[in-house]
């Protein structure tokens, strides 16, 4: 199977580096009978990153693509921003190229408030709730 992961895109580019996509790593360690890419879009330019989302889905042709939603917000009062606005945008890139790709979702984020994001959210087949690498 196809499976590709998708680290959650912040949204804003403020610091330099990106955090490294280390759930979807581990993942992608256990997922050995299945061809795994990982694909993070906080090094490139949002929203421009969902253009290159749609070719990597083009070019790929996964199966299955996995959202690690991480953040839902910033919880700073200084730089309040939400993060889970990228969310849907990303599952619609995937979709527009692809529309029979089951989306997984999962994450921190995700795991914290899987029932609101569910339903805001139909477009996601199934839902991962804390470690998706546990077997």
């Amino acid at each position: 199977m196809k499976i590709l992961l998708i680290q959650q895109d912040m949204g804003q580019r403020s610091i330099q580096y990106p955090m490294y996509p280390i759930g979807l790593s581990y993942l992608a360690a256990v997922l050995t009978d299945h061809d795994i890419r990982i694909f993070d879009p906080n090094v490139y330019d949002y929203p421009a990153s969902l253009d290159v989302l749609r070719k990597e889905v083009a070019v790929f042709k996964p199966d299955v693509a996995g959202i690690s939603i991480r953040n839902v917000d910033t919880t700073q009062r200084k730089d309040l921003y939400v993060n889970f606005n990228t969310a849907k945008p990303t599952i619609n890139a995937v979709l527009a190229v692809k529309p029979d790709t089951k989306i997984v979702a999962g994450g921190t984020g995700f795991s914290i408030h899987a029932e609101d994001i569910m339903s805001i959210v139909p477009e996601i087949d199934y839902g991962i709730y804390l470690e998706g690498e546990e077997k």
